[in-house]
């Protein structure tokens, strides 16, 4: 497994051993055993999509399909994308589920 997403707010990398997220030299790595879910909001006509990755102890409550862009951007577990990554971002979370039901 091997995806890179360049989002509107950071870069994404993901492969057999987690996500990397980086932004402004800072990367933020998610070991894949740690992801429970993968959240994903399509984008819209004037609204950018995001990638999210909830992890254990993330605030359960956050960043719902109404969350607004400028919340999850401030997200460090989020990246946000325009129209031409949203495949990316599906095959992403597809790849993720496919490696952790096993």
């Amino acid at each position: 497994m091997n995806f890179t997403l360049s989002g509107t707010n950071k870069e994404l990398l993901v492969n057999d051993f987690g996500v990397y997220i980086t932004e402004k030299e800072v990367t933020t790595f998610i070991p894949l055993r740690s992801i429970e879910a993968v959240v994903i909001k399509t984008p819209g006509t004037l609204s950018t999509g995001y990638i999210l990755f909830r992890t254990p102890g993330s605030f359960v409550g956050s960043h719902t399909v109404k969350s607004t862009d400028v919340e999850v951007a401030m997200d460090r577990q989020a990246v946000l994308f325009k129209k031409s990554g949203i495949e990316t971002a599906l095959a992403i979370r597809d790849a993720i589920a496919a490696k952790l039901a096993k």
